[in-house]
């Protein structure tokens, strides 16, 4: 009787010992993988503000010199002043009236960083996925996505 109750608290102790690495694992992947808001750059939250609120003056302020343009409307490398225009007639062409946040992530390299979110509309919902790379220490969009969902 005695080796059966040690037996089982050596079981809960592996199992224990097991879930908390678990946890820690889960923890550590959530840094690098899925991220909330709470630890998502200030540039990736105002942007998701922005996409909310239509406002391409705010997203351009963080455009690449370059960005590649993937829209319903208009798909294409845009200079950063003609990428401006191109999400305005976005905006134009397709007003939101609701944006949810569903992902946040940087890459194994740490070299870049994404979000997805839905973009919503009174006709469709739209997946936009934003992409971000380090540039002299800053964050800029070089990538601009949006697919009908």
């Amino acid at each position: 009787m005695l080796k059966v109750k040690l037996l089982q608290i050596g079981l809960l102790f592996v199992l224990f010992v097991g879930f908390t690495h678990s946890v820690q694992a889960q923890n550590s992947r959530d840094y690098v993988g899925n991220r909330s808001l709470s630890v998502m750059s200030q540039v990736e939250q105002d942007i998701n503000r922005a996409f909310m609120n239509k406002d391409f003056e705010r997203i351009s302020k963080s455009f690449d010199e370059s960005v590649e343009i993937n829209f319903p409307n208009k798909q294409g490398t845009f200079s950063k002043s003609q990428a401006r225009f191109v999400l305005k007639e976005f905006f134009s062409d397709y007003p939101a009236i609701g944006f949810e946040h569903s992902f946040a992530g940087v890459t194994s390299s740490k070299s870049s960083r994404y979000t997805i979110g839905d973009y919503k509309t009174t006709k469709a919902t739209y997946q936009v996925k934003v992409s971000y790379k380090n540039k002299d220490g800053f964050w800029l969009i070089d990538n601009i996505n949006i697919s009908q969902k």
